[in-house]
């Protein structure tokens, strides 16, 4: 006869299993889409203007941040519509990643809080 140790060893073991696929099943499918979706973007800036050339202007005039706030921003107004777009196109995008992200990370560290809970309660 199995102990309750043993039990809720073999539970612990079954639930990581369920939340893994779950995980592939639900959340690392949005995961993959945003990140090829951010690249996607991050390729369509790069591609339509000198990121080089702006991080080295950007740099140079790094006195303070009012100044480099007004370089950026003049940059912003100073482009065209489509590279406009594509910017807060990623902008929205790194957001979506990042809070999917945390989001997950503390789902798991609370599954994993959880376990090791029901481990200590016996």
């Amino acid at each position: 006869m199995e102990t309750q140790n043993e039990q809720l060893n073999i539970k612990s073991r079954v639930m990581k299993n369920v939340y893994t696929i779950w995980f592939v099943r639900k959340i690392a499918p949005i995961l993959i889409l945003e990140v090829l979706l951010f690249g996607m973007l991050a390729l369509g800036i790069a591609s339509a203007v000198s990121v080089s050339k702006i991080a080295s202007n950007a740099f140079y005039g790094i006195g303070d941040m009012k100044s480099l706030v007004g370089f950026f921003s003049s940059a912003f107004t100073n482009t065209t519509l489509m590279v406009q777009v594509l910017a807060f196109s990623i902008l929205a995008a790194s957001f979506l990643l990042l809070r999917d992200m945390i989001r997950t990370s503390f789902y798991f560290i609370g599954r994993r809080k959880d376990a090791v809970r029901a481990s200590h309660l016996s």
